[in-house]
Parts: structure tokens; C-alpha cells; sequence
């Protein structure tokens, strides 16, 4: 008698939601195997590769294959990638039965592309420091050439060249840091080189030196404190 009260809830919740998967299968198991809409071996498998604790797939599968009968392998791989994706918050409607096998095709595929958007945008972001991000602005500073050219295409900055000699290794070895001034609103880019003393040069899109004061009112207008 040496069980806590908390390890005897765990094996009733244990033993409660074992009831369930057994219940829920034997239920999928009567439906599909036993009218012999669905292969004892096939059922087998998808009960094998319902990514679930509580097999919660299962059903679901056996539907798809009647109605799908030359998707058979097919099925239970959407389902592998639904149920990762629907953990990760990228599917907004986790409820696999709201789906026939096509709809959820698409929901994946559509899931999928904005994970791999995420992924790349994770990527991109490693050589750039972002200071502001609103849907008005954004302020960054690049710490490659690469971040350099791709936040500074469109411009005539000499740190943003891909087709002249691009000098932004010469800044950052001098220790001037670049800032880019995004204004989404206008579609507009600003940078602003600060060098180690403290000085500010700051230039419009087609490199015109320009004052801090534009700046500043650039940085207002959007909201950001200076």
C-alpha cells in the first residue's frame, strides 16, 4: 500500500483511456473489417500509423479508403503530416472529420507551404538584426552582405550592389553600423550609416544624402519613439 493517491489516478486515467482506444477501435474495427469494407490487414496498418494515443484517426482512415479505395498507402501519410501540423498550430480546423481525403490533401499542402515559409524566414533572419517590425515599419541591421543586398533591393546604395562593387564589408570593418528603414506604408527605404563616433549619415532610396530630421519624421509618422 505504498502507491500515492496521484499514481492511483494515473492508473485509473491509464486504464480509463485504454478503455477508450480499445472501444474506439473495436468500434472502427466492426464498421469496416467485419462488413469487409476495409482488409484485416490494412486495418491493421492504420491502426499501426495513427499518430494518436487514442487512435482517433483510425475511422476516419477506413471512411477515406471506401470512398478512396487507390489511396490506400496514400491515407495514412496525409494523416502523418495533418496531425504534426495541427500540433504545430498551422492547421486552424484540427478536426480531421470536417475533411474527406482531398480537402485535407489541401489543407496540408497549404499548412506545409507555411511552415516551409517560416522555416525560410527563420533562415533569412539569422544575418539580420530586426529592431522594429510593425505593419507600418521596419528597422533592421544587416550583418552580412547577403541581408544587405536583400533588404536594400530596389536602391542605389552601394551596400546593397549585386551588379558594382558592393562596399558593405568596408563599413563593418570600419565599425559603422547600417540601419534600413523600411516604411511599409509609403513603400519607401531609408538607411542610416552610424559610425563608431556617433555620427549619422543618412540616405534616401537612390543614395541621396539626406537629414536625420526626414528621418526622424519618418519614424514618428510610423510610431516609433526616438
Amino acid at each position: 500500500m505504498n502507491s500515492s493517491f496521484h499514481e492511483i489516478l494515473d492508473f485509473v486515467q491509464a486504464e480509463y483511456n485504454e478503455g477508450i482506444v480499445v472501444e474506439g477501435v473495436s468500434s472502427a474495427k466492426s464498421t469496416y473489417v467485419d462488413t469487409e469494407k476495409v482488409s484485416p490487414e490494412t486495418f491493421d496498418l492504420y491502426v499501426k500509423k495513427d499518430p494518436s494515443k487514442n487512435k482517433k484517426y483510425i475511422d476516419w482512415m477506413c471512411k477515406q479508403l471506401t470512398l478512396y479505395p487507390d489511396k490506400e498507402g496514400h491515407i495514412p501519410d496525409v494523416v502523418l503530416v495533418f496531425d504534426r501540423l495541427a500540433e504545430k498550430g498551422l492547421i486552424k480546423e484540427k478536426d480531421i472529420f470536417r475533411y474527406d481525403l482531398e480537402t485535407a490533401e489541401r489543407e496540408v499542402e497549404k499548412a506545409s507551404t507555411e511552415e516551409q515559409k517560416k522555416v525560410y524566414q527563420k533562415e533569412r533572419e539569422k544575418d539580420v538584426d530586426v529592431i522594429v517590425d510593425t505593419e507600418a515599419i521596419l528597422i533592421i541591421s544587416p550583418r552580412s552582405e547577403e541581408a544587405s543586398c536583400r533588404y536594400g533591393a530596389g536602391t542605389k546604395w552601394c551596400t546593397a550592389a549585386t551588379r558594382t562593387h558592393n562596399y558593405f564589408k568596408g563599413y563593418a570593418e570600419g565599425g559603422t553600423k547600417l540601419i534600413y528603414i523600411i516604411d511599409k506604408v509609403e513603400d519607401k527605404k531609408y538607411a542610416v550609416a552610424v559610425s563608431l563616433a556617433g555620427d549619422k549619415e543618412c540616405f534616401d532610396e537612390k543614395d541621396k544624402r539626406i537629414p536625420f530630421s526626414t528621418i526622424q519624421k519618418v519614424l514618428t509618422k510610423a510610431g516609433v519613439s526616438i
